[in-house]
């Protein structure tokens, strides 16, 4: 048995029978196209590697690997990040993921990772038989109720009447933005507990994905938006947000506390204006003067870590768990 890179005749064996399953409502040549306009962007040349696993000359399982660092208060952390595990139909029930992730443990933690990252929806057993720790997985919605008032939860966001005077900045995510986005988010990476350390070339293979998606899938894929703000004070940053079926998803938001009040403000205007009935997003953007929301248990892209060095063992600790939804695998 065998853990190696793929050649693209073996991916396609594989995309074959993902397509039912993980194409984000691309047709078939666009999601062949897609995962290999992924392999050949330039941070996937030394970051991206697809493995399949033989069993002499068959293909039985197959996942992608992924090399992050992680950075926590200021020190970064080698992880390999772990995707699209896969066993063929022909080869279930006979341990071939396992096998192939015992092979994948073992190779990471001689070649010197701190630790390995994955983000599951198929619950977290499986994955907790090697030693993968759940970080958390929750997320919190907000209703906004129609009408001419908005009337939001208890505690989910002071002043709401000023709401409708605001005039929120927002605009499609282009790749120009990259170094805006780079610079708030290095900034504000400072003060986490832990999160993926980013470089522009990661930025640009991550938001490159999605306008692809937008552009080319058949479903009502939704446009990633950018929302800014800076004031005098010197407070500003981000958020980077989804809107689609009357829902406004925050898919992060980076800044420093000020900034942080403001893009909620802004948040809250934009779902207002567009007529949106909700706000949903990942438990690690919980805004810091919302102390009423109710957290609901997430059924995908949970976020899972096997610390390889001691460092790492507290990670699991912190609530609610920092990793952002831009960062899913």
């Amino acid at each position: 048995m065998s853990l190696e890179p793929a050649e693209w005749c073996d991916i396609l064996k594989v995309l074959h029978h993902t397509y039912e399953i993980w194409s984000p409502g691309l047709d078939r040549q666009s999601y062949y196209h897609y995962i290999r306009r992924q392999m050949n962007h330039p941070w996937s040349r030394r970051n991206y590697t697809f493995l399949i696993y033989r069993d002499g000359p068959g293909l039985v399982a197959s996942c992608k690997l992924y090399r992050l660092q992680l950075s926590a208060r200021g020190r970064l952390y080698r992880f390999a990040g772990v995707g699209a595990v896969y066993t063929q139909p022909d080869s279930r029930g006979m341990g071939y993921a396992q096998k192939m992730l015992t092979e994948l443990i073992d190779r990471s933690r001689s070649e010197g990772a701190d630790g390995m990252l994955l983000f599951t929806d198929i619950g977290p057993q499986f994955y907790e038989r090697f030693g993968f720790r759940p970080l958390g997985c929750s997320e919190f919605f907000v209703n906004l109720p129609g009408g001419d008032n908005l009337k939001c939860e208890p505690g989910a966001f002071p002043e709401v009447d000023s709401l409708r005077a605001l005039e929120p900045r927002v605009c499609p995510v282009e790749l120009a933005h990259i170094p805006l986005l780079d610079r708030h988010y290095r900034r504000w990476l400072r003060g986490r507990p832990f999160g993926v350390a980013r470089s522009e070339q990661y930025w640009s293979f991550k938001l490159g994905r999605e306008i692809f998606l937008h552009a080319n899938s058949q479903w009502s894929w939704p446009r990633m938006e950018l929302v800014t703000v800076d004031d005098e004070s010197g407070a500003s940053g981000y958020a980077l947000i989804e809107y689609s079926a009357k829902t406004l998803r925050a898919l992060e938001i980076a800044g420093p506390f000020q900034a942080r009040v403001n893009l909620w403000r802004n948040i809250f205007s934009l779902a207002l204006k567009r007529g949106a009935r909700r706000i949903r997003a990942w438990e690690g953007l919980l805004p810091d003067f919302a102390h009423n929301l109710k957290m609901s248990p997430r059924e995908w892209g949970c976020p899972m870590i096997l610390p390889l060095v001691h460092a790492v063992e507290t990670w699991t600790e912190y609530s609610p768990c920092p990793i952002l939804e831009l960062d899913h695998l």
